[in-house]
Parts: structure tokens; C-alpha cells; sequence
């Protein structure tokens, strides 16, 4: 852990939420920030029902940036789902990604979204590797029948797989798809046949989505059609 982020985690209540804010301005700028306001954008437009789902959330900073921008934008009824295992990646792959990389403990997760101003009541964690925690009992169990976005960040082809299949059935015209490590195995050869990128090109749905965005290693899509 880092000498700032130990010293952001024991600041008090309310201070601890101006000093997020401001060293996301101007110290850990997110080269992703335009392109999620343009993901909730799109959602408020065109009046897209359902939740946010996020699959790989970390230390917990692109699900505070929504939390955030949902209530910038007025859609403080959207619900936010966490989806991880806080045990770091469960296999390797590609020499890009290694077992138990990005391993951040539940605990700290929730501290930090506190620190961060994030409502508790707001968010719904569903905990345990993909292959086995993303059920239909889930969906049953919170009455999970839409997505309005869907941000997958769990880096792997196996896991992605497991995500994709999940969400099959919460798809709607204009749900946003955000990919967080599409352009991840650039470095390997046929870097389409790892990751994000090639579970995503095998999914069924595929031909339904068109791009959005891309920025960085990060890809997103919008689903035009279901038919």
C-alpha cells in the first residue's frame, strides 16, 4: 500500500471525500473519465432502465467515478453492483496478467468507498471468482432483470467468458458494454486471442454492439439491436 493511500484512508469524514476529489483533478487524473460521463450520458438520453454492473472493481475507482457521475446526471436510482472475488486475478495468462495480481481485501474496498463519500445503501457486493458466484439465483435474489451498463474489468479470457454469459439476458437496446482491458495483449502475438478482446468476439451478442469509445487500453460499446 502506498504512503497516500495509507493517509488517505485514515483522513476523517468529510475531509477524506475533498481530498479524493481533488487528487483525481490533479495528481491520478483517470484517462477514462470522458469516456464514462459519455457512457452515462448516453444512458440518461435515451432513457435506458437498469443497473450498473461492474465485474473486477479493485481498490474501487471506476465504480466511485459512476457512483459519482449517476448522481451528477440525476440517475441516483440506478443500482450499483460489485462484482469480485477480493482475491486478485484467479490464473495467468498471456505473460500480461499473472495469478493473484490486482488482489485488493474486501475490507479496505469498503473502507475506501466510505473515504470516498460512496452511500453503502447503494451499492449490492456479490463476492466470489466468476465461475461460480455469477448465477441466476443472483438475479433472482435481486431481482437483477436489466443493465444499463456494464463494465467489465476482470482482464481475463476465462472470466470474461463467465461475464458475458451472465449478462446475456440483462441486455437491452442501449446498454453500454465498456471492455477496461480490450487492447491489453497488444504486446503478444494474435493479441486477439486473449483477454477481453476474443471472449467478447465469440459471444453471441457480439454483432449487436457498436463501438463507442476508445481510450487507452480500454474499449466501449453500445447495443443497437437485440433482433
Amino acid at each position: 500500500m502506498s504512503f497516500f493511500e495509507r493517509f488517505f484512508l485514515n483522513i476523517p469524514l468529510p475531509f477524506s471525500v475533498w481530498v479524493y476529489e481533488l487528487s483525481k483533478l490533479f495528481l491520478f487524473k483517470d484517462i477514462r473519465t470522458p469516456g464514462f460521463d459519455q457512457a452515462v450520458q448516453i444512458v440518461k438520453s435515451k432513457g435506458v432502465k437498469g443497473d450498473y454492473l461492474e465485474f473486477g472493481v479493485y481498490k474501487g475507482n471506476s465504480l466511485i467515478k459512476f457512483y459519482k457521475l449517476f448522481q451528477k446526471y440525476g440517475l441516483e436510482d440506478i443500482r450499483i453492483f460489485a462484482f469480485d472475488a477480493f482475491k486478485g486475478l484467479p490464473v495467468s495468462e498471456g505473460g500480461v496478467f499473472n495469478k493473484g495480481e490486482f488482489h485488493y481485501p474486501k475490507d479496505l474496498f469498503l473502507r475506501r468507498m466510505k473515504k470516498a463519500g460512496v452511500d453503502f445503501k447503494k451499492i449490492l457486493i456479490v463476492e466470489g471468482f466468476f465461475n461460480t458466484s455469477l448465477t441466476e439465483d443472483v438475479k433472482k435474489k435481486h431481482a437483477l432483470s436489466k443493465a444499463a451498463v456494464i463494465h467489465v474489468d476482470c482482464d481475463l479470457y476465462e472470466s470474461t467468458v463467465d461475464v458475458l454469459r451472465f449478462c446475456e439476458n440483462l441486455v437491452q437496446e442501449g446498454t453500454v458494454l465498456i471492455l477496461d482491458d480490450y487492447l491489453s495483449f497488444q504486446t503478444v502475438d494474435i493479441p486477439e486471442n486473449y483477454g477481453e478482446e476474443k471472449a467478447f468476439k465469440e459471444w453471441s451478442l457480439y454483432p449487436r454492439f457498436e463501438e463507442l469509445y476508445e481510450i487507452g487500453v480500454s474499449k466501449a460499446f453500445v447495443c443497437k439491436t437485440l433482433k
